[in-house]
């Protein structure tokens, strides 16, 4: 069995972790708690004090089969698939589902953990937001959605 180091180790990996560490980790998440108060915040629009908010969007293009590909690419978590990042897969997001990740940045890695804490799946706008638990290097939430103004589509 792989244990996951606490304290700065917990964040901070030399070499590419293996899926098992990512797994141990995923395990220990069951049981930690969230690692800020304003649970939610995202998904009301709001921005805490302390906090802040990339505000950016980005135009994807226009038409159905896009915000349906757009839809299906953030049920698979596509935007963790980039190669500085190693993210086991995953199922559609779920509330209360906790992931685990890995990124690199300057020659070594560090870890990840999060949970879901919201799913929005409306007619117009679809996406989750999830929130860092105690083995994250940040703290507080993120929220990822695509949505779709007449027939233009954006992630935002």
């Amino acid at each position: 069995m792989t244990s996951v180091p606490s304290g700065l180790g917990a964040l901070i990996h030399i070499g590419r972790p293996t899926p098992q560490l990512l797994q141990r980790l995923l395990e220990l998440a069951a049981s930690s708690e969230l690692s800020y108060a304003e649970v939610g915040a995202t998904l009301r629009n709001e921005v805490p004090d302390g906090y802040r908010s990339s505000g950016t969007e980005q135009l994807l293009g226009t038409g159905d089969t896009l915000w349906t590909a757009a839809c299906a690419a953030l049920d698979d978590w596509a935007m963790f698939k980039m190669p500085w990042v190693m993210m086991p897969p995953n199922e559609r997001p779920f509330v209360g589902q906790n992931v685990a990740f890995a990124s690199q940045q300057l020659g070594f890695w560090s870890l990840h953990s999060c949970r879901v804490v919201g799913v929005v799946n409306e007619p117009e706008r679809h996406g989750f937001a999830y929130g860092t638990l105690a083995t994250h290097a940040m703290r507080g939430e993120e929220l990822f959605t695509v949505e779709r103004r007449q027939d233009t589509v954006y992630f935002c």
